[in-house]
């Protein structure tokens, strides 16, 4: 397998290999349905992050049996629910869940994944213990994007503040106003135990991810700080633009290559293969990329074109 399969690629025909099995089998694999049983999730060094599924399938007129494979779960996002009912399309052992009826988007095929839920972020958090209920919420933004965390106001212990967190897709549900949260104090830092919410609420099978239910607050919002600090960083680490830095690479080209890298979560190391791929140098792409970062800190038009992308 070539450096172009791995990072899900072909120069001439599009996907790699893997991911071309993947689609095959959604698009002429047996259609059954199945129930997610088992979800598995790692972040990677450069922020991508890695989902595993284990779903038992209930083929028509057979009896059930249960499989494995890794995918993204770009299509369904703050949906996922541990014991949620999905579509399988099957081929002998290898399965591909159909989120939307849209493809596997990163598929591989994969084998001994637990049941229940083995995600980082969900390990128990260390302090002293106490007992948090959800207030309300509010979304955080930066450049126009929504941020996985959510600002967050809650009853600590008989005392109202906000907190900041950031909930797995899985527990979602579990930002309904009036939902207890067993949590650990440790200074200024409250940390959820989301497997313990989870425990005591239920998996939210059908529950639909809550509605902010307040609007950002009055003058200086935390995304207005956060956009200062980033045009600060940019001025200190971004290196300024050289002549001609954008002459190859105009802004739709940097905007799709961009966006590409995020939605299909190119590794660091595939990086350079992944632009070369879509027909830019890959030296040159790191100058203008540091050129186009460093204009979009200026230019609104350019920030919400970079932000429909991301959202794309």
């Amino acid at each position: 397998m070539g450096l172009l399969d791995l990072v899900g690629l072909d120069p001439f025909t599009g996907p790699g290999r893997t991911q071309r099995k993947g689609n095959r089998l959604h698009a002429k694999g047996t259609q059954s349905p199945g129930t997610l049983v088992g979800i598995k999730y790692r972040e990677q060094a450069d922020s991508a992050a890695d989902w595993w599924f284990a779903v038992t399938v209930s083929p028509t007129g057979t009896e059930p049996f249960r499989a494995c494979c890794k995918q993204s779960v770009t299509e369904i996002g703050d949906a996922l629910r541990l014991g949620m009912p999905v579509t399988v399309h099957h081929d002998g052992d290898d399965v591909a869940i159909s989120w939307d009826g849209s493809g596997p988007g990163g598929w591989r095929p994969a084998r001994k994944i637990a049941d229940g839920i083995d995600d980082a972020r969900a390990r128990p958090p260390k302090g002293e213990t106490g007992e948090a209920t959800v207030l309300g919420f509010r979304l955080m933004t930066m450049l126009g994007l929504t941020r996985r965390e959510r600002d967050v106001r809650v009853d600590l212990d008989g005392a109202e503040r906000r907190i900041k967190v950031a909930p797995p897709e899985w527990a979602s549900h579990l930002l309904a106003p009036g939902t207890t949260w067993p949590v650990a104090v440790k200074g200024d830092r409250v940390d959820v135990d989301w497997q313990a919410a989870l425990a005591r609420h239920g998996t939210g099978v059908g529950v639909a991810t809550p509605e902010p239910t307040e609007e950002p607050a009055p003058g200086p919002a935390p995304e207005e700080r956060a956009a200062s600090a980033v045009t600060s960083f940019a001025q200190r680490f971004i290196p300024a633009e050289a002549p001609g830095a954008t002459d190859e690479i105009d802004a739709e080209t940097w905007l799709r290559i961009s966006a590409g890298l995020i939605h299909e979560r190119v590794k660091r190391r595939d990086r350079a293969a992944y632009i070369e791929a879509q027909g830019v140098p890959a030296d040159s792409w790191e100058v203008a990329d540091s050129a186009w970062q460093r204009r979009m800190m200026s230019d609104p038009e350019l920030q919400t074109r970079y932000a429909a992308a991301m959202q794309r």
